[in-house]
């Protein structure tokens, strides 16, 4: 068993903003957790279930990172879709 020393850079923030459902339907997400995202961009897509020809965009409310989504493609009004830690939020721990 080796130990290999790895010089990793590592980042705090100490904000995060929560986006919520407005519907009930199936999800498409756009991108993955981890992903640089800016103000505008669409995270994901939903089809509500009350209207499968229908399509809502879920767009991003500032620039920043993707922190973490949903485990299921199934979502209903109110349940939590993404966070997303603000750009000017990140640091570098030094």
């Amino acid at each position: 068993e080796k130990n290999v020393d790895v010089e990793a850079t590592m980042y705090v923030f100490d904000k995060t903003t929560t986006v919520f459902s407005q519907v009930s339907g199936f999800a498409k997400y756009n991108v993955m957790p981890q992903t640089k995202v800016k103000n505008g961009d669409e995270i994901m897509q939903i089809i509500p279930s009350d209207d499968i020809t229908q399509s809502v965009s879920i767009i991003s409310p500032m620039d920043g990172v993707l922190f973490e989504l949903p485990k299921t493609h199934i979502v209903w009004e109110g349940d939590e879709l993404f966070k997303i830690i603000p750009s000017e939020s990140i640091k570098i721990l030094e």
